[in-house]
């Protein structure tokens, strides 16, 4: 399996998580490389999570992949272990003792999002004409019919980077079809891939094109 190289461009984010096989509490590494590590602790030895549903259905890496993708992010930044160790410890400490603002991010100009967060509302069968105050009748409405030819969940999640000092919650519609692929709760850490869509000059709206559970 071949092993990314990063540096300063990967985005690399960890956010405080449950492991979804046994409920455990864990710190998620991720990167835009793609790599994604789960720790049991942020600090020094870096314990990685060991529970047998996670090494099986979730890491897909051996240990000694992931002790040498942590080294190798070491060595690209120019750090020592024991500066990673002190890096996280510190930003973890501010997260413990820093109540967060929520920040709720709009969709605008066809921007599209790739994001992972922790599922913190699900509306099912949402009456989205009745939510976005839509007539059945209007464009809007035939473009949402169009998009969705079933019933419509509601998600929202939060983006709670330990690395920043703000959540970010992305609200967004999509397939309950589709959604049944999903073991999906109030909880689940999730990544997501949304895209904008304008249904009238005072009404736009995130629509997901997939979910990936964590």
């Amino acid at each position: 399996m071949r092993i990314p190289v990063h540096g300063a461009w990967c985005g690399t984010k960890v956010f405080p998580v449950k492991c979804r096989h046994c409920s455990q509490a864990v710190f998620l590494f991720t990167c835009n490389c793609g790599s994604k590590v789960f720790f049991e602790e942020l600090g020094w030895p870096w314990l990685k999570h060991a529970c047998p549903g996670y090494l099986i259905d979730t890491l897909g890496l051996t240990r000694q992949q992931v002790d040498s993708l942590v080294h190798q992010y070491a060595a690209e930044q120019n750090l020592t272990l024991p500066d990673i160790d002190e890096h996280f410890k510190e930003q973890v400490t501010k997260r413990k003792a820093y109540k967060a603002p929520i920040k709720r991010i709009e969709p605008c100009n066809g921007q599209n999002a790739k994001v992972i967060g922790t599922v913190r509302e699900l509306i099912r069968d949402v009456n989205v004409f009745k939510k976005l105050n839509l007539p059945e009748n209007s464009l809007g409405a035939r473009e949402i019919y169009r998009i969705f030819p079933n019933e419509i969940i509601q998600i929202t999640i939060h983006v709670d980077d330990i690395g920043t000092d703000e959540i970010e919650s992305y609200t967004f519609l999509y397939s309950s079809e589709n959604f049944l692929n999903h073991q999906i709760n109030i909880g689940s850490v999730i990544r997501a891939e949304l895209f904008h869509k304008s249904l009238s000059l005072l009404c736009d709206v995130w629509i997901g094109r997939s979910l990936q559970v964590i």
